[in-house]
């Protein structure tokens, strides 16, 4: 699949809207975590390593990554290679 399209967890909710090529995750989009955890501490803004499941969303550009998994699906919204 390439173009735009949207990639849902097995619970409906909404995991990644953007651009797609090739089934992977390719340009500008958003990716979402299903189930995203409180911050048990402060966080150092300045260090991502140890984000692990405690983000929301990510905006911005994506270059090719894993485009399912078995939590997944995908819905193309629209395609146009």
């Amino acid at each position: 699949m390439c173009g735009r399209g949207k990639l849902f967890y097995q619970s409906g909710k909404v995991a990644y809207d953007g651009q797609l090529e090739n089934d992977l995750f390719h340009g500008t989009g958003i990716l979402y975590n299903e189930v995203p955890e409180p911050l048990p501490h402060s966080f150092d803004y300045s260090n991502f390593e140890d984000i692990d499941e405690n983000w929301i969303s990510y905006e911005g550009n994506l270059v090719i990554i894993q485009g399912s998994s078995d939590k997944t699906r995908r819905k193309a919204t629209e395609c146009c290679c």
